[in-house]
């Protein structure tokens, strides 16, 4: 790839297609660290591929296939188990069609997870006010707490999920679109 216009074009759909590349690895290994190992493998032979590729998104989508291929056998290998590629090629080509897909699976988890909850009750305040728009006052006093202990709460709820998200490899909201 010598012309600048090619790298120009290379850099646009990086941009477009890299958090959707990521994404559906992050969901398909749940490991931030291969995720982000094999979306470089990608993107590196993307790159020295660009110029004959015909279709961006169908490479994408067969490099990713193979990849994710090439983990689990790997994986298997060294377990001596045998492992089923065939349920993630079907869940990456239903990802590729919709690149949200996988951002709300991510957030869906972190919200459903308990270990971002110190109680039930924690549960119960966070859906109150971030799923039924309950205020603090409402929400604390349907709890038994006052506005200020719903407001703490919350945002240490908030902090716990934020946390779990940046663990995900969810650094910004850019990285989830």
């Amino acid at each position: 790839m010598a012309a600048s216009g090619s790298m120009k074009a290379y850099r646009k759909a990086y941009c477009e297609y890299y958090p959707i590349v990521y994404s559906v690895l992050l969901s398909r290994l749940r490991n931030g660290d291969d995720a982000e190992d094999i979306c470089q493998e990608v993107f590196i032979r993307f790159l020295d591929n660009f110029d004959s590729i015909e279709s961006h998104r169908g490479w994408l989508l067969k490099a990713i296939e193979f990849e994710i291929s090439n983990y689990y056998r790997k994986k298997s290998s060294r377990n001596d188990e045998a492992v089923d590629v065939a349920e993630f090629v079907n869940d990456i080509n239903l990802a590729f069609e919709n690149g949200f897909r996988d951002a709300r699976i991510v957030i869906n988890e972190a919200i459903e997870n308990m270990e971002n909850y110190d109680s039930e009750e924690d549960r119960t305040l966070f859906d109150l006010i971030a799923v039924y728009g309950f205020s603090y006052k409402e929400a604390g006093k349907y709890l038994g707490m006052t506005r200020w202990q719903a407001e703490y709460r919350y945002g240490q709820i908030e902090a716990r999920i934020v946390d779990y998200l940046k663990k995900m490899g969810i650094k910004e909201v850019f990285d989830l679109l």
